[in-house]
């Protein structure tokens, strides 16, 4: 990596942490809203798992 493509890659880090620290949000309120998740049924699709099973 060349020192001129380091220091944007490093301009690009430093605005992306930035404008975490201005955004906050609570996974609870902002993403659940007070949904439950009946354990019973799949919501995670299986496609989206880089494995089917484990054994542990």
């Amino acid at each position: 990596m060349t020192t001129a493509s380091l220091a944007i890659a490093e301009t690009a880090y430093a605005k992306c942490i930035k404008a975490s620290k201005r955004v906050r949000w609570d996974i609870d309120e902002d993403v659940i809203k007070g949904r439950d998740f009946d354990f019973q049924q799949t919501f995670y699709l299986m496609r989206y798992q880089k494995f089917r099973c484990c054994d542990f």
